[in-house]
């Protein structure tokens, strides 16, 4: 059960992130943009530079969240504050937000279904063996293809709306 004391604090701390104006440099329509297509952008890089190491996976993965939390400022939090913290439009914006991302993580996965499909037919047309060896790199890799665009979709659709001014 929640306390009291817990409810207000949580008000207190969503009142903060509403009405902060430390952000308002990242509210520009402009910026926003920028920020949210180079963290989408990092969030794609990521697998890609754990296959190149745990060091490159983990800076490319900084720069993700680090666009992440900006935007996540700028946007007010609209994306993971609960209902009764938002007006009727943000409510609407949300929602719209949170089915454009599930569509755009959908087509993700059957994105990479297809092409390991395509890769199956293809090592089964030459009649040759497939056998997948994985390090840590390689299952970091594998982790973050999922991870890293899960996590930021929701907040990237939402700023590229146009997100809370």
């Amino acid at each position: 059960m929640v306390s009291a004391q817990d409810t207000q604090k949580l008000e207190e701390r969503i009142a903060r992130l509403q009405n902060d104006t430390s952000f308002d440099w990242a509210r520009k329509p402009v910026v926003q943009k920028s920020i949210a297509i180079a963290t989408a952008l990092a969030a794609l890089a990521t697998p890609v530079g754990f296959l190149y190491g745990s060091i490159t996976g983990v800076a490319v993965a900084a720069v993700m969240f680090v666009g992440y939390f900006i935007l996540r400022a700028a946007t007010r939090g609209v994306a993971e504050l609960p209902n009764r913290y938002l007006d009727e439009r943000e409510l609407a914006l949300r929602n719209a937000t949170y089915v454009k991302a599930y569509q755009t993580a959908a087509t993700l996965v059957a994105a990479l279904a297809v092409v390991m499909f395509i890769y199956a037919i293809s090592i089964d047309i030459a009649d040759e063996k497939f056998a997948i060896e994985l390090g840590f790199d390689q299952i970091q890799a594998v982790v973050w293809l999922f991870l890293g665009p899960i996590t930021v979709i929701p907040t990237v659709t939402l700023a590229l709306k146009g997100g809370r001014k």
